[in-house]
């Protein structure tokens, strides 16, 4: 099925947004941790969760299939549990770092499944499909 060029808009921004977040917390982890080990500021953290979903309005999300819009909503339900907890953690570094690894792991499938849902929406077979 052919979707609409507003609709593909729509979840390749949501795509993009996923991607980024997840590689951050993957590829960033240990600079993350030394950032608040070294410095004990949290301030870095807004840059690392910023994401789309928190400005998204039901008149976007009604162009995501059902699946889409529950992925995405797990997601980043994970990703605000994360947030909340980096930004009122008394934890040291090292417990921080552990806690961050768990969640990355919880995260994991939740990314893998709404990147699922969304590639398959917007029709794509594989990622050589994907041009813009």
């Amino acid at each position: 099925m052919e979707i609409d060029k507003f609709s593909r808009r729509i979840l390749l921004t949501f795509k993009l947004d996923i991607d980024r977040i997840f590689n951050k917390l993957t590829r960033d982890l240990d600079e993350i941790i030394h950032i608040f080990a070294l410095k004990r500021t949290r301030e870095h953290f807004n840059s690392v969760f910023q994401n789309k979903y928190s400005d998204a309005t039901v008149a976007e999300l009604k162009y995501c299939e059902e699946e889409v819009i529950i992925g995405i909503h797990q997601f980043y339900d994970k990703i605000d549990d994360l947030k909340w907890y980096l930004d009122y953690t008394e934890d040291m570094p090292g417990s921080v770092e552990l806690t961050m690894k768990r969640y990355i792991n919880e995260l994991r499938p939740l990314y893998e499944m709404v990147t699922l849902y969304i590639t398959a929406q917007l029709g794509f077979s594989d990622e050589n499909d994907k041009v813009a």
